[in-house]
């Protein structure tokens, strides 16, 4: 089923600094960073039970940045769940928020609209201008008691939020939802995790943090931010893998960077027609999507030197099934 846009939803953009505008300001180091409240400017549907919030906030006074949340509706709430906003909530259904975002007034009314908040997904490290993750994440397990985070291991950007949960290759009994599947890359510096939605109509979804993005035709962004973005190799190709994620996640006692691309590469292996990323405007789909990400995955290693190679079963094996 193609994306559906449902509505705009208006609100304040907010902004990090109170101090007179000035352009060249460099960003602060992530741990002085004030928590952003986006505003949501599109909701988009995939299917039934998935929906991506495109939110926009304004970044020291002069950086109008992207960021998306992706919604998974799972199924009814849990008997036990104490997370239900009475003022607020008119669903029985479980959320899971997958990157969460702190949202203006009018974005949070309509999210709660859609459900109760279980589920919080942090795929992995944020590397860029803005990084709230350890905010946005605290939000959330402050305001609904009983939510779990689930995440692929503890985040140097976040180190004081709590995990409740792995996010492993193995899929879990309880997963937060029963058509996704998790890849976890295994040779990266910070623990990163992506996801694949399984659909048996209009074909699979995948989905990304900031290792891999979709952000040549994003029109929420301002010509500063596209800017930042066209110096950081961001806007080069319809998909890309962050060389800023790329080169902050080597770890040479992991493999360095072949251990990434190896990961990477297995990833890439999955059946899917859809990509979209916590950062980026679109949803990419079609025919030519999986290949648009495996020559992100190509690219990206050519252009740090490093000889695409031949894994064996074994390596192939112990990435998939751990």
């Amino acid at each position: 089923m193609a994306a559906r846009q449902l509505r705009g939803v208006g609100g304040k953009l907010s902004s990090t600094s109170s101090n007179k505008r000035n352009s060249c300001k460099q960003p602060q180091p992530p741990e002085q960073q004030e928590p952003l409240r986006f505003a949501t400017k599109a909701i988009k549907s995939i299917g039934d039970d998935c929906l991506i919030f495109h939110c926009v906030a304004i970044f020291q006074d002069s950086y109008k940045i992207n960021r998306n949340m992706i919604v998974l509706k799972c199924g009814p709430t849990s008997k036990s769940s104490c997370n239900k906003d009475p003022e607020n909530s008119t669903s029985s259904t479980s959320l899971t928020l997958i990157d969460p975002l702190i949202l203006s007034g009018a974005g949070e009314k309509t999210l709660l609209k859609q459900g109760v908040v279980e589920n919080i997904v942090r795929l992995g490290s944020t590397v860029g201008m803005y990084d709230g993750s350890q905010s946005e994440d605290q939000y959330y397990l402050d305001k609904f008691k009983a939510c779990q985070r689930w995440a692929p291991g503890r985040l140097a950007s976040c180190p004081k939020v709590r995990v409740d949960r792995i996010l492993k290759n193995k899929r879990p009994d309880d997963f937060f939802h029963k058509d996704c599947r998790c890849f976890v890359l295994r040779s990266t510096k910070e623990p990163e995790a992506l996801l694949l939605l399984q659909r048996a109509h209009g074909g699979n979804i995948l989905i990304a943090g900031h290792c891999v993005q979709h952000q040549i035709d994003n029109p929420y962004c301002n010509p500063p931010s596209l800017a930042r973005m066209r110096m950081a190799g961001l806007l080069k190709a319809p998909v890309v893998v962050s060389k800023a994620w790329l080169n902050a996640n080597v770890d040479p006692e992991k493999g360095g960077m072949e251990g990434i691309q190896s990961s990477l590469e297995t990833m890439t292996r999955a059946k899917f027609t859809r990509f979209l990323s916590t950062s980026g405007n679109t949803i990419l789909k079609g025919e030519h999507t999986k290949q648009a990400v495996v020559d992100a995955v190509q690219k990206a290693f050519v252009m740090n030197n490093t000889k695409p190679r031949q894994r064996t079963s074994h390596q192939v094996a112990q990435t998939t099934h751990d």
